[in-house]
């Protein structure tokens, strides 16, 4: 059995969430197809490419980035975001200038949403209900990934019962650490250091992280001792015992 795992950098690492899932739900194999940066064409891309090679009862975890995230670059991938273009990490320098000139010249927040409403219901509506799998989570990895949002699923945008990764991570740090709602650049610096964006040395941190996401685990089907040995904080020992 093995945890698939697709998105941006909130799914780019064998790391936190993703091992702890897959260890709770005594999966074989790990397979993570996230990278740092990347949106919905990417996630898309991804999956297409492993779709057949997914099994039966092996768990898939699809992470929803930012909208305005773009694929550039004939050879290698290398998504930009409307946020910034590092050249740094542009394969050559006529990729960087058409990343510029593209969020520049032709970037319209109304193309750039109707088309990730397409991606996004073409994973929901088709892509995930072909899988040979039933054990699967559609996520929101930052924000509402299109404003063009009526055809899709309701529990997908709910914010209150089904909350993005970031927003999981922030509320955390405000409820525990003294952090306030406006300072943005703070909370951001804490989130965005680490691996999958996890918030380290913090004890609570994993307890309070999977009781809002039980909603996630219980999508990807682990029996009721796997969950409670995240939500409640069980030992190993502890969850061998439930099962």
């Amino acid at each position: 059995m093995t945890l698939w795992a697709f998105g941006d950098s909130f799914m780019s690492y064998d790391a936190n969430y993703i091992r702890d899932i897959a260890t709770a739900a005594q999966c074989d194999k790990v397979r993570v197809y996230g990278k740092p940066g990347t949106g919905l064409l990417f996630t898309y891309q991804a999956i297409l490419s492993v779709l057949d090679k997914i099994e039966q009862d092996d768990l898939v975890i699809i992470g929803l980035s930012d909208m305005s995230r773009h694929l550039f670059g004939p050879t290698k991938i290398w998504d930009v975001m409307l946020a910034g273009v590092s050249r740094k990490r542009a394969p050559n320098k006529e990729t960087y200038q058409a990343a510029v000139d593209y969020y520049k010249y032709l970037y319209r927040e109304d193309h750039v949403s109707k088309l990730a409403h397409a991606v996004v219901s073409s994973l929901i509506y088709n892509i995930v209900p072909s899988l040979n799998t039933h054990r699967v989570s559609v996520i929101r990895c930052l924000t509402t990934p299109t404003k063009v949002s009526k055809l899709l699923p309701k529990h997908i945008l709910d914010d209150i019962h089904r909350p993005c990764l970031y927003n999981v991570a922030k509320v955390f740090l405000i409820k525990h650490k003294g952090y306030k709602v406006e300072d943005g650049e703070g909370i951001m610096k804490v989130i965005g250091k680490t691996k999958n964006h996890w918030i380290n040395n913090e004890p609570d941190y994993p307890k309070f992280f999977y009781s809002r996401m039980r909603w996630m685990l219980e999508e990807l089907q682990l029996d009721e001792g796997a969950i409670l040995s995240l939500t409640e904080g069980a030992t190993r020992e502890s969850y061998n015992n439930l099962i």
